[in-house]
């Protein structure tokens, strides 16, 4: 399964974007349930902060497109949704111990 990232979806979203195509396949592959994807809510919270920010990026989108871009990620069926709790930090912990994670 791949987490997906918020670099990932902003260049899904950019036609401009030299990972657009890349980027654009992966997430189609998953929301056709051909690829698993996964996906947290801070990954959504920040492309909406990004793709609405002329500050943030050269070809910032309308509120309203980045929340329908957000809500299609939200209702897909073939898109896994995680959500943290209380637990989430120590099993992140956990897993890089385990699997010496490399930054």
């Amino acid at each position: 399964m791949i987490l997906l990232d918020t670099n990932i979806l902003i260049y899904a979203s950019d036609i401009t974007s030299p990972f657009h195509a890349a980027s654009k396949l992966l997430r189609d592959n998953g929301l056709k349930g051909e690829t698993q994807l996964s996906i947290t809510p801070q990954v959504l919270l920040e492309f909406f902060a990004v793709v609405t920010s002329q500050k943030r990026t050269a070809n910032p989108i309308e509120p309203q497109k980045a929340l329908e871009e957000i809500e299609k990620y939200f209702k897909a069926q073939n898109i896994f949704k995680i959500y943290p709790n209380e637990k989430t930090l120590l099993k992140l912990i956990d897993l890089e111990r385990k699997y010496s994670i490399k930054g």
